[in-house]
């Protein structure tokens, strides 16, 4: 198990019957759990006397009954503060339970540095940018940030400012993931270490028709994820559905493969509860490695190197990037035009225009 031990403004006190007891910093919080589905017996007084407790509705949704609880206050891991808030569905900006995956990921930036190597992070589902944050501690040379939220961009942007992370070689970028994706796959940009902490279900509008569901979209995001990666990069996959099951034989056949570090990523405070969530690294294979790692027989790896070899088979190249204003007033890096039918370099960031 990996601990995080770099608590000082907060600690799961008690869970059970459906709720956690939290603090966070000098504020004690009740908020639902629908994981902690054992008794307890509630002896801490602290259930009762609670500054926030947010408390769900037998129609959907939910309230906060927030007493004496600040608007707003920071709490700090290790050396970085974050701002936090009550905010709707129970959050607060900040999932406690990342904890190791932020260690995780600033002594593999840190290692990586001290060999002298350039290092470039992209988090995508960023929400306020706590990974960007403990990437960019450990030394990255650039950090790019994506989300489909404003609200959460502006959140991510202040977190870093507020630790000192500022300067043109952090971008901020908001746009759909898997269309954000799709894109960057025709340019050259790649990157040494990506973060995903996607959402288990979304409908917001700003997706138009389409909806987001983690267990169907998965392997595409994944596979996607995995072309985003430069030689020897490392993509960490979180994600908080209680049943989720990775289509390992569907991400095979896209020379994908999980490795589970669950287990080693469940910090101490949440060991009771060993589907807090699920973590994976994500490795990009050849097909065929890929395909015999899980199980695939030999005539079933000959048949699909077949089909990809097969133009008649093969699906159509995407097309070209969109062409999207970067309609904020965020910095974002441009270059030149490219020659007709080469992919774009690097540092196709374009961002919708804010408020759309």
């Amino acid at each position: 198990m990996w601990i995080a031990d770099q608590w000082q403004d907060y600690e799961l006190l008690d869970c059970g019957g459906g709720e956690k007891l939290e603090r966070w910093d000098k504020q004690y919080l009740v908020r639902p759990d629908p994981q902690a589905i054992w008794d307890t017996p509630r002896t801490d007084p602290r259930w009762r006397t609670a500054d926030g407790r947010y408390s769900r509705s037998h129609t959907g949704g939910g309230s906060w009954d927030k007493g004496g609880l600040p608007a707003s206050w920071d709490i700090r891991y290790g050396s970085l503060t974050f701002h936090v808030k009550p905010m709707n569905f129970k959050h607060t900006g900040l999932f406690p339970e990342q904890a190791t995956n932020w260690d995780w990921m600033t002594g593999l930036v840190s290692d990586r540095v001290k060999q002298g190597r350039e290092v470039r992070v992209l988090n995508l589902f960023a929400y306020t940018g706590t990974a960007t944050c403990y990437a960019a501690d450990g030394g990255v040379e650039e950090t790019v940030t994506v989300d489909l939220s404003n609200t959460y961009l502006d959140w991510a942007e202040r977190n870093m400012r507020q630790n000192g992370f500022v300067g043109p070689q952090h971008h901020f970028v908001r746009d759909d993931v898997l269309a954000w994706i799709r894109d960057q796959r025709q340019t050259r940009n790649r990157w040494d270490l990506i973060f995903v902490d996607p959402p288990t279900f979304s409908n917001s509008s700003k997706m138009g028709r389409r909806t987001w569901d983690v267990q169907r979209d998965h392997v595409e995001l994944l596979a996607g994820v995995s072309r985003l990666l430069t030689q020897g990069g490392h993509a960490i996959f979180s994600c908080n559905l209680r049943g989720f099951r990775p289509e390992t034989r569907k991400l095979a056949r896209a020379g994908v493969v999980l490795q589970d570090i669950t287990a080693q990523t469940i910090p101490e405070d949440f060991a009771r509860n060993q589907k807090v969530h699920h973590c994976y690294i994500v490795r990009r294979l050849p097909i065929e490695d890929a395909m015999a790692e899980v199980g695939f027989s030999a005539e079933e790896i000959a048949e699909r190197v077949e089909e990809l070899r097969s133009p008649e088979t093969r699906k159509p190249r995407a097309a070209a990037p969109r062409s999207m204003p970067t309609g904020d007033d965020r910095p974002h890096a441009t270059g030149k035009p490219s020659p007709a039918g080469k992919p774009k370099k690097k540092k196709f960031y374009a961002s919708k225009p804010k408020g759309k």
